[in-house]
């Protein structure tokens, strides 16, 4: 698909608003495990849009680093 670009449609935009609106503070035990989850669901979604999206370079872009968790407890180790 090089060189051609891709429209995002309202149908985009309304499954983006359903994935953030479906990610509920009250779901995680912390803001940061929110945040992750958020940013890994939009990224399987782009993937479905886009077969070209890179979801780790995504992540990582969002979080500013990578995530290691410890002791069940997410932390961005930053880049």
């Amino acid at each position: 698909m090089k060189g051609k670009k891709m429209s995002i449609t309202k149908k985009h935009f309304t499954k983006i608003a359903e994935i953030i609106a479906n990610n509920k503070a009250s779901n995680f035990s912390n803001p940061l495990s929110q945040k992750i989850s958020l940013i890994d669901n939009l990224g399987d979604y782009f993937q479905t849009v886009n077969n070209n999206f890179d979801k780790d370079k995504f992540s990582s872009a969002c979080l500013g680093g990578h995530v290691v968790t410890s002791n069940g407890v997410p932390e961005i180790i930053e880049q």
